[in-house]
């Protein structure tokens, strides 16, 4: 995991440490519903795993250069899903939570909300987008 995973998955812990549900596997062992995955179509958690409450998966970044005298400014976007698996309850707070934290180096670029829908089996969720900037080669 790189030192970037390894901050936002620090920040994500700390801003929403009260409302993280849990994973629990197929043998019983139980964790924090807190997911950092890459873009290749890994898919987490393993099948058969029981999620409840607030599940968060931040993916690993996908990159977008632009070439400098002498290198690249990359900008690295971030993409973060809160997924709520109880029913009746959404993701508002834990949104104002984490927007409220320190963010860091990450900024903010767009969040979209999505209405649960019972009867298609998808939880209340969000997306944030959040990118920073890193030079190449300079």
């Amino acid at each position: 995991m790189t030192a970037d995973a390894l901050l936002l998955r620090s920040i994500v812990t700390s801003a929403l440490a009260g409302f993280l549900g849990t994973y629990t596997f197929t043998n019983g062992q139980s964790v924090v519903a807190l997911a950092v995955i890459a873009n290749n179509g890994e898919i987490y958690p393993p099948e058969g795993t029981k999620v409840s409450g607030l599940e968060i998966v931040i993916y690993h970044p996908y990159l977008s250069p632009k070439p400098l005298l002498q290198g690249h400014k990359v900008k690295e976007t971030w993409v973060i899903h809160l997924k709520q698996w109880q029913q009746g309850k959404g993701v508002q707070e834990a949104l104002r939570a984490f927007l409220s934290s320190n963010l860091s180096d990450f900024i903010t670029e767009e969040i979209a909300e999505v209405p649960a829908d019972v009867r298609m089996g998808i939880p209340a969720g969000a997306q944030i987008k959040l990118f920073k900037f890193v030079i190449l080669g300079a």
